[in-house]
This record gives C-alpha cells, sequence and structure tokens, in this order.
C-alpha cells in the first residue's frame, strides 16, 4: 500500500495534479491492505485529531475566560467569578443556565446523541452500532460542550474530545468502505488521539480508549492503531502548543514506605463507598430529570439554575475546577474543606450532566478523587505527621484510584494520572489504591454502556460462538444406507409419481448409464410438474432434475449446512471416494448431533464419549 501511495505521489510530481490523478490517489487510500493499511491511517486520524483537540481546548478556554472570568464582551462590565467575588449572585444564576439553555437548544435540534457525558455515546457506539457516528456529531457535541462547561456547567472534556474524536475515526471508517470490525478500531484511534492529545497523556489516551469499553477486559485489537492516533495526536498537539506537557505541572512525590503504602490502601478501600455515593446521586438526577414532564431543551437550563445556586455559596464546584485542584496538589494547605469541595462536586456534576448537558465524567471523577484524596491526606498527616509530611500527594493518588474505580478503568486510570502529573514514581501507590477500589466496588460503574467483558459484547458476538459444526464431519454422524430410491435419465413422471407417494423423500438421485450422480429431483418440482396433467406424457427425469449437489463424508457440518442452505434442499446425496452414492443426509441431522454435541459437552463427557453420542 505505502509504495503504491508513493509511485502515485511521484506521478503526481511528474505530471502534475489532475482530477483524475487525484481520483486514482483517493481510490489506492481507500483499498484495504491490512495492518499497515490500518497503521496508516491510525497516523492520519492521528493528526487531525490532535488539530481538532487544539482547537477545543482554545475554544473552550476563551468561552470560559469570557463568560466566567470577563464578561466585558457582553452587557456586563469587569466582572470575576473568581478571586474578587465580584459578580451578582443574579448573573450568577443565569450565565450556567444560559449557556445549557444554548447547548440544549444545538442537541435537540442537530443530533439528540451529543448529549449527556459523551462516553456513553462512544461506547454504544462500539458495541451496538458497528462503530458509526453520526457525520455531524463531532460539530454539535464540540460547540454544546464548549457552551455547557464554557459557563459554568461542571463536567469534563474528556467526554467530548472522545465522542469527537471518536467521530473523526468512524468518518474515516466510512470513506473506506471498512468493515465494522476495522471500523470500530479506527473509532477507539480517534477516541485514543483526542484523549491523549487533549490531556498530554499519549498513553493513558490509548489505554482509557481501550479499557473503558468494558467492566473487566479490554479491547486489545484496537490498542496498536490507538497507540499511534494517540502519539501522533499528542506530537501535533505538543507542535501547536509548545511547553504543554504535563497537564498539571507538580512536584514529585514519593509514597513507597511502607506505612504510605497502608494509607494508600486504606484510601482506596474508602474510596469504593464515595464512588457509590457519586454514581448513586447521578443517576439518580439522570432518573428524576427523565421523569420530568416538560420539553427537553429546558431540562439542562433546570440544571444549570441548580449549578448556579450551589456555585454562589461553592464556586470550586462548577465548571472544571482544574485551578482548584492543581492548588490542593501542588501545596500542603490541604484541611477537611475539601471533603464539602468533593461533595458539591458531586451534586453540580450530577445536575449538569444529569440534566442532559453535554460534557464528561472523567474530570469531574478526577476533581472529586482529589478532593477526597486530600481530605484523607490531611486525616493520615493528623494522624502519623513525622511520616505523611506531604498530604497534598495524596490528591494524586485519589485522583487515579477514584476515578479507576467508578469507571472500572484501573489500568488507564493510573497511567493517566501518572502521564498527567508527571508523577511516575507514585505507580505503585496507584496501582494498590485502585486495585482494592475495583475490588470493593464490584461491577458499579459511572459508565451505563459498558459490558462486563468480549464475551457481553454485540461486537465480539461471532468471534466468542464457538462453531462446534465445524468440529464435527458427516461420517460421524451419518450412517450409509443404500436403499433410497434412485431413477434413471428416462424414468416417466407417472413413474416418479408412484415414487414420491411411496415414501417421504424429499429429492431423488438420477443416476447415468453407469450408475453415477447425474443430477437431483427436488420434491417441490415434482409438486408442481403433477399440478399440470397436460405434460404428464411429456416429461422424463432428465427434464426435470437440477444440478447435483452432494456431501463426502469428510464434509463438516458447517460446510454441509451450507450447501443445505444453497440448494433448499431437505436432503442430499452422500458419495463415498468412488462416487458412489452410499445414502441420502437429512438436514435436521445435521441440527440434532448439534444438539447432542452441546450436551455432551454441557455434562463434562470426554471427546471419545462425545463422538460415540453423536449418531444417537
Amino acid at each position: 500500500m505505502i509504495k503504491r501511495l508513493i509511485s502515485h505521489v511521484k506521478l503526481i510530481l511528474r505530471d502534475g495534479l489532475s482530477v483524475a490523478r487525484l481520483k486514482s490517489l483517493l481510490l489506492a487510500l481507500r483499498l484495504r491492505g491490512g495492518a499497515g493499511h490500518l497503521l496508516f491511517w491510525a497516523v492520519i486520524i492521528g493528526f487531525a485529531g490532535g488539530i481538532t483537540a487544539f482547537a477545543f481546548h482554545h475554544a473552550l478556554d476563551y468561552v470560559k475566560f469570557l463568560l466566567l472570568r470577563q464578561i466585558g464582551g457582553f452587557p456586563f462590565t469587569g466582572k470575576y467569578l473568581y478571586g474578587d467575588g465580584l459578580l451578582p449572585p443574579w448573573m450568577f444564576f443565569l450565565i450556567p443556565a444560559a449557556g445549557a439553555l444554548a447547548s440544549s437548544f444545538l442537541v435537540n435540534k442537530f443530533a439528540a446523541e451529543a448529549s449527556g457525558p459523551g462516553t456513553d455515546a462512544l461506547v454504544d457506539a462500539f458495541h451496538n452500532k458497528g462503530g458509526r457516528i453520526r457525520s455531524r456529531v463531532p460539530l454539535v457535541k464540540a460547540l454544546a460542550s464548549i457552551l455547557t462547561i464554557g459557563s459554568g456547567g461542571s463536567a469534563g472534556q474528556e467526554g467530548p474530545i472522545a465522542q469527537i474524536g471518536g467521530g473523526l475515526g468512524s468518518a474515516v471508517g466510512e470513506w473506506l468502505k471498512a468493515p465494522d470490525r476495522v471500523r470500530r478500531q479506527l473509532l477507539l484511534a480517534g477516541t485514543s488521539a483526542g484523549l491523549g492529545a487533549i490531556f498530554r497523556a499519549p498513553l493513558g489516551g490509548a489505554l482509557t480508549a481501550c479499557e473503558i469499553l468494558y467492566h473487566e477486559d479490554f479491547e486489545s485489537d484496537a490498542f496498536m492503531p490507538s497507540i499511534i492516533a494517540s502519539i501522533v495526536a499528542f506530537a501535533t498537539f505538543s507542535v501547536l502548543m509548545p511547553g504543554s506537557a504535563p497537564y498539571m505541572l507538580l512536584p514529585l512525590y514519593d509514597l513507597n514506605k511502607p506505612l504510605h503504602l497502608i494509607f494508600c490502601a486504606v484510601l482506596g478501600a474508602l474510596c469504593a463507598p464515595a464512588s457509590r455515593l457519586y454514581i448513586y446521586v447521578y443517576r439518580e438526577a439522570c432518573s428524576r430529570f427523565a421523569k420530568l414532564k416538560i420539553p427537553a431543551l429546558w431540562k439542562p437550563m433546570l440544571g444549570g439554575l441548580g449549578v448556579g445556586l450551589i456555585g454562589y455559596i461553592c464556586p470550586q464546584a462548577v465548571a472544571t475546577g482544574w485551578e482548584y485542584l492543581l492548588e490542593a496538589a501542588s501545596t500542603s494547605h490541604v484541611g477537611p474543606i475539601l471533603i464539602v469541595f468533593a461533595l458539591f462536586k458531586i451534586l453540580t456534576t450530577s445536575l449538569t450532566i444529569g440534566s442532559g448537558g453535554s460534557g464528561g465524567l472523567f474530570g469531574p471523577s478526577l476533581f472529586i478523587g482529589g478532593m477526597f484524596g486530600g481530605f484523607l491526606g490531611y486525616v493520615f498527616h493528623l494522624i502519623a505527621p513525622h511520616s505523611i509530611t506531604e498530604p497534598q500527594a495524596f490528591v494524586l493518588v485519589g485522583m487515579g484510584s477514584f476515578f479507576a474505580g467508578a469507571a472500572k478503568a484501573p489500568i488507564a486510570g493510573v497511567i493517566m494520572v501518572c502521564e498527567m502529573t508527571g508523577n511516575y514514581g507514585l505507580l505503585a501507590p496507584l496501582l494498590l489504591a485502585s486495585t482494592i477500589h475495583i475490588v470493593l466496588s464490584k461491577r458499579l460503574s459511572i459508565y451505563t454502556t459498558q459490558k462486563i467483558n468480549r464475551f457481553e459484547s454485540p461486537a465480539h458476538r461471532s468471534e466468542m460462538t464457538v462453531d462446534v459444526l465445524r468440529d464435527l464431519k458427516v461420517s460421524q454422524v451419518f450412517t450409509p444406507n443404500r436403499r433410497f430410491p434412485s431413477v434413471k435419465h428416462g424414468t416417466t413422471l407417472p413413474e416418479l409419481r408412484s415414487l414420491f407417494q411411496s415414501g417421504d423423500e424429499d429429492c431423488f438421485p438420477v443416476l447415468d448409464v453407469n450408475g453415477k450422480l447425474c443430477g437431483l429431483i427436488h420434491a417441490k418440482v415434482l409438486r408442481e410438474a403433477f399440478v399440470e396433467p397436460s405434460v404428464e406424457n411429456l416429461l422424463i427425469a432428465e427434464d426435470l432434475m437440477n444440478t447435483p449437489r452432494s456431501l463426502s463424508l469428510d464434509t463438516d457440518l458447517h460446510r454441509a449446512l451450507q450447501v443445505f442452505l444453497e440448494s433448499g434442499a431437505n436432503q442430499l446425496p452422500v458419495l463415498s471416494a468412488q462416487s458412489e452414492i452410499l445414502g441420502l443426509f437429512r438436514h435436521e441431522e445435521i441440527i440434532r448431533a448439534y444438539d447432542r454435541y452441546l450436551s455432551a459437552l454441557n455434562r463434562g463427557e470426554s471427546e471419545t464419549t462425545m463422538m460415540r453420542s453423536m449418531r444417537g
């Protein structure tokens, strides 16, 4: 494929670019050529994902600055939400509500699937829609999320950028006319590109895309294109925005002493009830808003009003809250107030996304976990002040372990936090806390469309179906019986009528002068001939026979079933190696053999016993 592409480029450089040459180049790019072709498009998706993430990041920052920090662009003058506290309370209510209403209008008008967290829609597209996302969704999702988060809605960037990047991958798959399996891989490549770029975490982005699909599994098939796309997107984003890594510039912490690990284990255990509360409040909000008997357009606005009320009391709980999380993780001034921030963040996130607002759950999960971890770090410092000298380090452990357990993504959550903060030395404490959290929280997840594992996913249903029929041969279930009705070329229709009425055969082999099979007469054809008495003395067997379809003793039952379906017959002759007819084999025998085999398999019988039972 690469050679073909290079040759086209050389011709363009030599002869110039023409419409015909451009069409030829595009056709070459569309031809599917195995792993190399897939990785080539992963690079293209990564490049596009990096540019898209850069544009989304800056657009969101601009709207946040415009609406939440300097509202001079609107008929408001020089008011600041953070720091000075100069924003009037009535205006504080209006901004999140107005942003939510504008976002809701876009979603309800153009793409209903762009509402909510985005990640759930992405996971559903992978499992149930062949990796397809409508082409309009990325743009609608981007605009709706910018309005929601930029106006103060409590949501994260990961859900939108995951769905936007996934939409790019899906669009490439559609253009390539790729099969569903490849389209799903391209979908996840786009997702990892968006995540890897915007969070400056190439490995974490790829792992998140492949791990977020299941509670207890990992989409290994898509990991290679995902990691390539994520690295290219990260590199593209870094070129466009130099000096941007890591996402959160923090001191390096060390929590690898035995006592530190014990406290990390305690943090992981306490994350389980905290994440359970988070998931319960979020799902309850989704349920309550769904039951409200008002137009869907207005529901996010009500959620925005609730966010505005809570934000007036606790401004740390609105928007992304990254500045407060960064402050808690970089200074030793952690205290009991952090648990209040975490609880209010649960409420604002549930109101924002539960009402139908557009935004992700990853960012709020990190904030809640970080504040919860900072609070526990403060408690641990009180218990062991000489050992826990950097309680703010538990902010990072809380971030990774809380998200890992709430989203059932143990490796992705840990690696993502390490890459985002540059604290790879916290790998062991994070893994310990995350594992304990997942064990205690079982299968409860913030994402409702996740599947337990690949066995539960419709995307892998064909792979997980054990094709027993391929393991069984006709010889294992067929008993030769040469007592079957056969006819010769010249057999008349009245003679065929007598044969047809004397038995229950569905087909009649037609033999040539040497006794070899030369055709088959199906019962359906005979019934149609019997309806016309005028032709009874004119037709013979040769006029009624079809092209012979037969089976051999070595034919597997899967292939035998295909031959039955292609021929439309319920009976087919079985031939020996010398092309002699050994008997007629019925379609029903395949079903019976399949049922007997599975029953024996479920009873745990040996292979010899199972094979002996095939003939009943």
